[in-house]
């Protein structure tokens, strides 16, 4: 069988064989094509929204669906088709036009591939399947399709609660609880380590050559140096850690890493030799043997440790410090060592070995900061160690011996107090000895969340956490002594957004961003392409490129859309054009080309589409047909640019359609988001390989992940809607905690303190932690387009702000007092850009300032965001702007509705609204002194806002505040 769908012709190739069956989807670009379909096709001319209509089974397409029920959704018209006397009707649509015909050899369907036709949770598109059983087998084929489904549906819920069973039983919560919780974050997520070699760990990194650093501190340990090459293979991933196969010639070791430990460990195995080339690393040693204590000046001994010169280690490890601020290193063993040797060159340390026997060979050796990211005094230590430096050592070697090997996570969201439960269990693999040692076990709370706990933000502990005075990149490290469960809490999100009606009064300003977003509607992009220059066609404008960037073009949409009801009646119309060829058009027409690429992470082998045509190189020396040349960056603000233009559309723009048949899209595109968490940060990465989530890239996730949780809402699968919920409500962790984070990098000054050196935590990294920008502040684009604070390159929800609102208004408002503003304001006018006025406006800077520096900025930028695409943004940010001046009541929520007109009138003081309303519809409005609904007066509420009481059909809403 050929499956066809095309965009452009390719009249070099042919698309019909004879003794194959033909199935085409939507757009036919090839004559041969045209002439064996069993009907006469015409792509209507559609110049907006694209009509929708429900589906309905002729009695002659029983067969094809085979049991299997019709979505009883509404799918995209696009072409008139008129069949052909030897056509057969399958499926028509509700005006009783067809939709999926057939003649003998050829069947076609009148929508793209991939619309949920059969709506199925185990396969993207289940009628393309069954339509191919159905036009090469016979009808018997297609109830294997069912039971396919059911086998892989009813395996997954027995693995996922065989699960759920296991972390709930060790955290002794009782059996009936467990249909509760469901599996988190810790399944098939590779986390911060696919990709690359090079890591950045809690406390410590490790470089691509695995040399192991902490702060100015290194130190490289692997096998005696080895004729021929060393290479390096991925043995584990996952979302906490990762395991190395290193061979060094004929020689080879593991070497295992953990976001759980402030340890590596080294697995020799029957080596009995190990090399440690230190780098500023120590001076001085100490090791316990039955003799008692040793204390060695490295530089000046050779033979460190000797056995039989120096008895037996009574403890199994050495410590190795400078004389003075360091951080301290914990070597610990597994077997007992015969010697370890250094070699000095003018004073300066150029290698220790660790000498083992064949009957004593190495095993596995341990290095750690036992002190994690801070220095601490040792020159005391050259001499005698204090009894609580031997206390803690004793703890830390007992907690190094029970290395962790995994972390599983489930959750519950609790929807009565309005948080997310979540149980961590840690996983263990005690490594034997030859001293008398119980292992620890040891339940680490990821350290920002421990940092939230501190600051009263957010995440409340359900589990007796002891601080463990060792400070990672992320915060303090908390953990529940002798017990591998965690258990702890997080504020459930709210669903509240920043709606704004239209403001309907002669202010200049409204001519004025009319203009810009008239001026910018031209546009694709910078350079002056114009808006037409990319078509499914040619998705690429010119520049090359099979498939569509949707990113790329999506440029604007969302902020646009957000001021949707403060264009002109013909702003409208363009941007309406815009959003069905750039967004409606690709998912109801081109799903096999709505994605940059699909991509193989190499090590883990989980797969995923990325959704921004931007590549980098990796630079990671791979083997040959192993590994990619590239990574993609920015694609978490992709996925999130996509879920967003879903939601908005469906909740209030009357395409609740476009989630429900298209989920399958949605839910592929956010496997991205699904697969990259950190657990130490609790949000993905603008890479693929990790490099962290800061400014535009952390806000994206957050926000992006409520508007995916909304879609699988609309979408009915609510599985998938408490995992949004779970992953948003991580997510907000680090988007409020970065604005406070610089407490614990030791600036408790306020901002503005002229002792202060940071100006603002930006978000988090792999290898140097928290990101800054520092004092003074020097304004770029990032800052210039509120990036700082909350945008994520294609605009901010209001759902972001409201977060913000919430737990961080003080330290935002104090921000850009301190900073931001005086920054802008210079003698040649305002020096922001446009979108920095939402946050502006939204936490109260002065109002006739904002009016002052509105007037400024279209002054300044107002030409040149007509030649480009940022024009169509303005009207959002100023209409804001116009919100304060005017006192404009904001919508607070607008679900599963049409909002066709919203007005205020601000010298009557009246909001009108028309809402086309079903049984799903909510809208939530600040509380008014009265409202009218259809003519008809409404009680009012006691609290501050009001629900609509929006009935199925036309709602015509009168509000006087």
């Amino acid at each position: 069988i050929i499956v066809y769908s095309r965009a452009a012709a390719a009249a070099d190739v042919a698309h019909v064989h004879p003794g194959k069956k033909l199935l085409v989807y939507g757009q036919v670009a090839d004559a041969d094509v045209l002439a064996n379909l069993p009907l006469q096709w015409q792509r209507r001319d559609i110049d907006d929204y694209v009509t929708r209509q429900p589906l309905q089974a002729t009695t002659a397409g029983q067969d094809l669906l085979a049991g299997a029920a019709l979505s009883r959704s509404a799918f995209a018209c696009y072409f008139d088709l008129k069949p052909t006397l030897d056509a057969q009707r399958l499926i028509d649509f509700a005006d009783q036009t067809p939709c999926v015909l057939r003649s003998a050899d050829c069947m076609y369907v009148a929508t793209g591939i991939g619309a949920g036709i059969l709506p199925d949770d185990q396969f993207y598109d289940r009628f393309l399947l069954q339509a191919i059983l159905y036009l090469t087998r016979d009808k018997d084929a297609l109830a294997l399709l069912e039971k396919r489904a059911q086998a892989l549906r009813e395996q997954r819920q027995r693995d996922d609660q065989a699960f759920v069973n296991n972390v709930a039983n060790a955290a002794g919560i009782p059996a009936a609880e467990h249909g509760k919780y469901q599996v988190g974050m810790s399944k098939d997520n590779f986390g911060r380590f696919g990709y690359s070699i090079g890591e950045g760990l809690c406390v410590g990194n490790l470089s691509s050559n695995t040399m192991f650093s902490n702060g100015r501190q290194n130190v490289l340990l692997t096998v005696p140096e080895q004729p021929g090459r060393r290479s390096l293979a991925v043995t584990a991933i996952d979302w906490v850690g990762k395991s190395y196969r290193v061979t060094c010639g004929s020689l080879s070791y593991d070497l295992q890493f953990s976001l759980l430990t402030p340890y590596v460990r080294y697995g020799f195995g029957r080596n009995q030799q190990a090399l440690m080339l230190p780098e500023n690393l120590a001076d001085y040693a100490v090791l316990i043997t039955t003799k008692g204590a040793r204390h060695c000046d490295i530089r000046r001994q050779e033979v460190i440790y000797d056995c039989q010169r120096d008895g037996a280690l009574a403890k199994p490890w050495l410590l190795l410090f400078q004389n003075g601020d360091c951080r301290p290193l914990h070597v610990v063993f597994s077997h007992q060592l015969q010697a370890i040797t250094s070699s000095v060159r003018d004073g300066a340390i150029e290698e220790l070995r660790f000498h083992g026997s064949p009957e004593q060979p190495l095993g596995d050796v341990l290095c750690g900061w036992p002190w994690g990211s801070k220095d601490v005094n040792a020159a005391p230590w050259t001499e005698a160690l204090p009894g609580e430096v031997l206390t803690r050592l004793d703890l830390f070697t007992a907690i190094a011996l029970n290395y962790p090997v995994g972390c599983d996570e489930i959750f519950r969201i609790d929807q009565q107090k309005q948080r997310v439960h979540i149980v961590q269990r840690t996983r263990f693999q005690p490594i034997a000895t030859a001293w008398d040692i119980t292992p620890r076990d040891i339940a680490v709370m990821p350290p920002l969340m421990a940092f939230a706990i501190e600051e009263n933000l957010l995440v409340h502990p359900e589990s007796p956490l002891q601080d463990l005075d060792l400070p990672s990149k992320y915060g303090p490290v908390k953990a529940v002594m002798d017990s591998a469960v965690l258990r702890y809490a997080i504020d459930l999100p709210a669903s509240s957004d920043i709606i704004l009606p239209d403001i309907v009064c002669p202010d200049p300003w409204r001519e004025q961003y009319n203009a810009l977003f008239a001026g910018g509607v031209r546009w694709s992009w910078g350079g002056g392409a114009p808006a037409d220059n990319v078509s499914p066609a040619i998705p690429g404008g010119g520049r090359g490129g099979d498939n569509i960037s949707p990113f790329t073009w999506q440029f604007g949409l969302t902020t646009s859309l957000q001021g949707y009801h403060l264009l002109s009646p013909e702003n409208r119309a363009k941007l309406r054009r815009r959003v069905q060829r750039r967004f409606i058009e690709p998912l109801d027409l081109f799903q096999y080309k709505n994605y940059a690429r699909h991509r193989r992470e190499p090590f883990s082998g989980q797969e995923y589409p990325v959704t921004f045509r931007s590549i980098y190189g990796l630079g990671v020396n791979y083997a040959e047909d192993f590994g990619t040349g590239y990574q993609y960056g920015d694609v978490n603000e992709a996925c999130s640019v996509i879920t967003w233009l879903g939601e908005l559309l469906a909740d209030r723009f009357g395409l609740r359609a476009l989630a429900e048949t298209h989920w399958a899209y949605f839910k592929y595109v956010m496997r991205h988001q699904m697969l990259i968490d950190d657990w130490a940060y609790h949000a993905g990465s603008c890479r693929e390989d990790g490099a962290g989530a800061w400014i535009d890239m952390l806000n994206g996730e957050y926000a992006g992940m409520l508007s995916y949780a909304r879609l699988a809402a609309l979408s009915g699968d609510q599985a998938e809607q408490q995992q949004a919920l779970y992953r948003a409500a991580k997510k907000s962790v680090p988007t409020i905690a970065r604005l406070r984070f610089h407490r614990f990098l030791g600036e408790p000054v306020p901002f503005g303190d002229p002792g202060r050196s940071i100006a603002l935590v930006t978000g988090f990294n792999e290898f140097s932690g928290a990101q800054v920008y520092r004092l003074p502040l020097r304004l770029n684009s990032n800052i210039r387009g509120a990036m700082d604070l909350f945008d994520f390159s294609q605009g901010a929800p209001g759902s972001l702000y409201r977060l913000y609102d919430r737990y961080a208004k003080p330290e935002v408002l104090a921000y850009m007092r301190a900073y931001t503003i005086p920054a802008f304001i210079t003698p040649e006018g305002f020096q922001s850009g446009f979108r920095y006025l939402q946050p502006l406006a939204w936490f109260e800077a002065d109002n006739e300032l904002l009016k002052q520096w509105t007037d400024e900025l279209f002054a300044l930028r107002g030409e040149r965001a007509t030649k480009d695409w940022p024009g169509i943004t303005v009207p959002y940010p100023v209409g804001l702007v116009m919100a304060r001046k005017y006192n404009v009541p904001v919508l607070e929520l607008c679900q599963s509705l049409q909002l066709s007109e919203a007005g205020y009138e601000p010298q009557e003081r009246r909001l009108k609204l028309s809402i086309q309303a079903d049984a799903q519809s909510r809208a939530i409005i600040p509380k008014p002194k009265s409202l009218s609904v259809n003519g008809r007066p409404q009680p009012l509420p006691i609290t501050d806002s009001m629900p609509l009481p929006l009935q199925p059909g036309m709602n015509e809403i009168e509000a006087l505040y």
